[in-house]
């Protein structure tokens, strides 16, 4: 009988274990720390990073004295982190800044035209980031791209040998493309990549409409080729005394399978990235340059309205602001105003970028 009861003790403790593990799986933590030897991992010497914005793509929190953080974790999420000015981000091969983990155990859905994610089925007990030190400086200069958006192979060369090479001529901090990086073949985006990696600065990216999975049933899958290249498709990062919050302005409807073709596109945003917003400018300081980057320009074009005002909502505190967009291919200097439902005092004006295709 006495053993009866020590097993069935054994039993429930290994029960109330199992479950603690799925509990602390609810979550993700890890440290962001200062990588001095640049080797991706995190070595007995070097220290972790304090007040870092880390993001699930909703929440955010800021690393303790250790660099510590916590965020709930869902199942398809990508973490990332928000560069502070002080620091880089590590870059790979091509120069794509590396400042991210995605966890989708099922990865992406069947049935899509070109790779997504890849299960991810063993969470690391530990998710770290490693930044590299950085020079402070409030001065900086960007290079800035609408549309490269090459149709073929042939026309990624057309890119990288006319307008790339340009770009050499260019001293630059950063490289930033507005969108539309191919002209919906996905598969273009190693040879892209692999020839803007000689520019020797990071490259920032933006979705626009021609980087969707087409094939996706709806929405939350529209860019899972994008991601699984480029990571979250809408972030943030601070250079100088500037942050720029990079945004996925494309919403899509999913394959129209009664036609059997791409489904309708519109402008704006989503509850799920207007939540990340709203949270991720809580921590802007109020000096700061708050640069909004997207594909589709706000108010250009079909629009759900109803989100615009929402983010314009969110905007209304800040006193420095710049908008960038592409896609209309053409150039336009312009301002938000009364007539364009901004409201406020602040000076915001934007910019649409001239497309480095042309006009095809």
């Amino acid at each position: 009988m006495r053993s009866v009861v020590i097993s069935a003790i054994i039993i429930m403790l290994s029960l109330f274990q199992m479950k603690g593990l799925a509990q602390d799986r609810e979550r993700v933590s890890g440290i962001v720390f200062h990588d001095v030897n640049a080797n991706g991992i995190m070595d007995k010497k070097e220290a972790g990073i304090a007040d870092v914005i880390v993001s699930n793509q909703i929440e955010l929190v800021k690393t303790d004295s250790k660099g510590r953080y916590s965020l709930p974790l869902r199942e398809r999420s990508i973490i990332f982190v928000s560069k502070p000015s002080a620091y880089d981000f590590p870059l790979n091969e091509n120069n794509l800044p590396q400042f991210y983990y995605i966890h989708q155990p099922g990865g992406s859905p069947k049935g899509l035209d070109y790779k997504g994610i890849s299960a991810d089925t063993e969470l690391p007990e530990s998710v770290n980031f490693g930044l590299l030190e950085s020079e402070q400086s409030n001065r900086f200069r960007v290079i800035v791209t609408g549309d490269p958006q090459p149709y073929t192979s042939e026309q990624v060369d057309y890119y990288l040998n006319d307008v790339v090479t340009e770009m050499l001529s260019y001293d630059a901090d950063f490289y930033l493309a507005l969108g539309d990086l191919v002209e919906d073949d996905l598969s273009l985006y190693g040879k892209l990549n692999a020839g803007v990696k000689h520019l020797g600065i990071p490259a920032y990216n933006v979705i626009g409409n021609h980087d969707l999975n087409l094939r996706a049933e709806n929405n939350s899958f529209k860019a899972e080729s994008y991601r699984s290249v480029f990571g979250p498709d809408s972030y943030s990062f601070n250079k100088g005394k500037v942050h720029f919050m990079v945004l996925n302005s494309v919403q899509y409807e999913g394959w129209n399978k009664e036609e059997d073709k791409p489904g309708r596109y519109y402008g704006g945003f989503d509850d799920r990235q207007l939540e990340w917003m709203a949270n991720d400018l809580e921590f802007v300081p109020g000096d700061y340059l708050v640069v909004i980057v997207t594909h589709i320009p706000i108010l250009e074009g079909p629009m759900n309205l109803e989100s615009i005002e929402k983010v314009f909502d969110l905007l209304k505190y800040k006193n420095h602001l710049l908008a960038l967009a592409g896609h209309q291919h053409h150039i336009a200097n312009m301002n938000y105003n009364r007539e364009k439902h901004w409201t406020r005092p602040a000076h915001f004006p934007y910019l649409v970028v001239g497309a480095a295709c042309g006009s095809w």
